[in-house]
């Protein structure tokens, strides 16, 4: 998975500071196990908030499987699936509750008033091109 240049996680940063971006692209980008086993869970809550996981559990798809993210084999357990399942039911409930539209992996344009924009759409992933 291509990693955005202007990524929601890191939005405090380049809202302050819009220079990290293209200083952060000179820098060789190295993935430790923690981030390895995040991407993964990711997959997870997608393959859930995209449906594609039909008439299965995520267990029954996922526990014991192994996986290679970045240069890490990782075996699924329990934990990742809560994990996964524990952010799905937040989205899907604040989806609900505030009666708005889904988009799970969509390129979106970034208004001006950025910093409100992610303050309201956490869960949205903007990836650049």
């Amino acid at each position: 998975m291509k990693h955005a240049k202007l990524s929601p996680s890191a939005a405090e940063k380049w809202t302050n500071c819009p220079g990290m971006p293209t200083l952060a692209a000179k820098v060789d980008y190295q993935v430790g196990l923690p981030a390895a086993v995040g991407t993964l869970i990711h997959n997870m809550t997608e393959q859930l908030l995209k449906g594609f996981l039909v008439d299965v559990t995520l267990e029954d798809y996922w526990l014991g499987k192994k996986e290679y993210v970045e240069d890490f084999e990782i075996e699924v357990d329990q934990d990742m699936i809560d994990c996964a399942k524990i952010y799905v039911d937040y989205v899907q409930e604040r989806a609900k509750r505030l009666n708005g539209k889904l988009l799970v992996e969509q390129k979106v344009r970034l208004p001006r008033n950025i910093r409100r924009f992610i303050r309201l759409c956490r869960c949205i992933n903007n990836h650049s091109t």
